[in-house]
Parts: structure tokens; sequence; C-alpha cells
């Protein structure tokens, strides 16, 4: 890998493929930073065992988990996910953990030197309030990019269809942009058989 790489993301969702020896030999070698999401994390592990302190234990694809990060709770929309053993706790921070309603425990988001790993795939069945959002805030911390907290958010004018009134469209937009509300028009076409 070239020395100007300051960043590389492994991403796996389905399947077992052949990971070629030759870009694990890499990754370990590398200085940039790895993040790695979801599966076979076990094929880096097992070539350098002792290394990222951690150790893959399999998978779970039973219970109800949410993703437990900074004090706050965000949904899991699916019960699948990579079992992590934190052998060396001095060597690997656990930035977020996925727990269920038993009291089980496990790590969700760890750092253990240059490498990230991400122990499932958090846009799969992404939806609002879900555990997304808590890579995308882990995202700063990866990049090692500062940035001041900001709580930003916009409004959905949802299901717009040309049949709808533009005059009442019209109406709700200009209320949002007098109170300086950030929008979006989210259209509906309509299809008409010619």
């Amino acid at each position: 890998l070239a020395e100007e790489v300051e960043f590389i993301f492994v991403v796996f969702e389905e399947g077992t493929p052949a990971i070629p020896e030759v870009l694990v030999r890499d990754l370990l070698r590398t200085r940039a930073v790895i993040v790695w999401v979801n599966l076979h994390i076990e094929k880096l592990l097992e070539r350098a065992p002792g290394r990222c302190g951690l150790t893959h234990m399999g998978f779970d694809f039973t219970g109800s988990w949410q993703v437990n990060y900074k004090g706050r709770d965000f949904d899991k929309e699916d019960p699948e996910l990579n079992i992590i053993h934190v052998d060396a706790p001095h060597r690997v921070r656990v930035l977020a953990r996925f727990k269920d309603e038993a009291g089980r425990s496990r790590p969700y988001i760890l750092q253990s030197g240059n490498l990230w790993y991400i122990a499932d795939a958090p846009y799969s069945y992404a939806r609002e309030g879900g555990r997304h959002l808590v890579l995308a805030d882990v995202l700063h911390d990866i990049l090692g990019r500062e940035h001041p907290p900001a709580r930003k958010a916009l409004v959905r004018i949802e299901d717009v269809t040309p049949e709808d009134d533009p005059a009442e469209l019209r109406r709700v937009a200009d209320f949002l942009a007098g109170e300086k509300v950030p929008f979006q028009v989210s259209l509906v076409p309509k299809f008409k058989d010619p």
C-alpha cells in the first residue's frame, strides 16, 4: 500500500470471499488508519494473533440489541452482530457497545492502534434514530477531524405530487424560509400511460 494513503476502509457485507493474503499482509504493515466494517475481521486478527488485542469469537443472530454510545441508546434494526473479545483492555478502546434486554453487553466500535472495527453494518436497515448515527459521529474521531458540536436538522415536506396545489406548497415554503428553517421537498411522481 502506498505511503500516501491515510485511510483504508474494508467493508464486507455478506458471503465468504477469498481475501487475498497480500491484502492482509499489507494491512498489517501499513501505518494508515484501517476501518474494518462488519464481516471477516478474523482474517486479519488470526494473521497476527495478539497484535490488536482482539479475538473474533463468532456471530450472534439472536436477541434484540441496541447500541449504547455516550450514554444514549440507539436502535439496532437487525439481530446480526460479530462477537469480539477484548484480550488486552489496556490497548483497546471500546467506544460503543451492543446491549440487550437480558443485560448482555458486547463491544461494538473498537479502536486498537491504527485499527478501528465496527462489529456490524451500521447502515443496514437504517432508520431515523438508528445506530448509523453512532458511526457518523465516530467518523470525526477516525478521521481526526475536530468539530464543534452542532445540532442541525431540516424539515422534509413529504409526498408532494404534480397534482397538489402549488400555491399551498409555496405558502408552506415561504413560511419555513421566513423562519429560517431549512427544508426540502419530497416529490412523488405520477405516471400517466401515454
